[in-house]
């Protein structure tokens, strides 16, 4: 999903980011930049790939009150396999489709 403005937000942040490591009286060390850029990218790429285990976790109420009831009620099994499946779509093409990391 490319939302309108977030490359230009990220952007901006970037640079008031390296505005401040530039002009920080005593200068910010090396290996913290490197260490606060990893972390950043680290938690970007953790944003991305725990979708599908929490599109699965918000599920876990609904598999505990079914198991409880003894029946699913109005729900079925195919509407969960049918938005897991919707889910994956929309994270390969979104993986795929999109030029920005």
């Amino acid at each position: 999903m490319d939302l309108p403005g977030v490359k230009v937000l990220v952007s901006q942040n970037l640079v008031l980011v390296v505005i401040y490591w530039h002009y920080t009286v005593p200068p910010v060390a090396w290996s913290e930049r490197i260490a606060v850029s990893v972390f950043g990218a680290a938690l970007v790429l953790g944003m991305i790939l725990s979708t599908i285990p929490l599109a699965c976790a918000v599920r876990i109420p609904a598999i505990i009150a079914n198991f409880a009831n003894g029946h699913t009620g109005p729900l079925s099994p195919i509407t969960f396999v049918l938005n897991f499946g919707g889910l994956l779509a929309r994270v390969f093409t979104t993986l795929t489709q999109v030029n920005d990391v």
